[in-house]
């Protein structure tokens, strides 16, 4: 996948230098509370996910491109049976938090999936009680369709999620 730039985050693909960011952000309790990861994330599982080469999961690191810090992560899920849809995840590290990592990084790969991937739909998906990323997904032009009851198994349990959407035809937010 190309490089892609917001002008204030650099999205590259995960690399070596980005494994301490990487695990420290997995680690942190807000990050898990609202992803399946488990608490125990650890340096070998950053190693691993950096080092993951799946055609049908592309990803960035969006790096502040001033400091080059990882602010955040933004990757697709392109659907095996059907090259016209996809869903998009993120994360934002908790030194990051609220300075629109997730919705200038995620704006950019919606443009590239919609542009260059010939995506039709994109779907977006968080644990439904989670409203800063219902809120990113709503300034990121996904409406809400609906909420997937007990989508997520997570340590033990079972947790709704809800479904955002957007078609390459609806009109871009920004």
């Amino acid at each position: 996948m190309p490089d892609l730039t917001t002008g204030r985050y650099y999205l590259r693909a995960p690399a070596p230098e980005d494994v301490a960011d990487i695990t420290e952000a997995c680690q942190s309790p807000g990050f898990t509370r609202w992803t399946r990861l488990t608490p125990d994330y650890t340096l070998e599982n950053a190693q691993k996910f950096i080092k993951r080469d799946d055609p049908l999961r592309p990803s960035w690191m969006a790096l502040d491109a001033v400091t080059g810090r990882v602010g955040g992560w933004v990757g697709l899920f392109l659907d095996a049976h059907d090259d016209a849809q996809a869903e998009i995840g993120y994360w934002v590290a908790p030194w990051a938090q609220r300075r629109g990592v997730a919705t200038e990084s995620g704006a950019a790969v919606v443009r590239y999936a919609f542009a260059e991937l010939g995506i039709y739909r994109l779907q977006l998906v968080h644990a439904a009680p989670h409203a800063a990323s219902c809120a990113v997904a709503r300034r990121l032009g996904f409406p809400l369709e609906g909420v997937l009851r007990g989508a997520w198994f997570k340590l033990g349990d079972r947790q709704d999620v809800e479904l955002h959407a957007r078609l390459a035809t609806d009109p871009d937010p920004s």
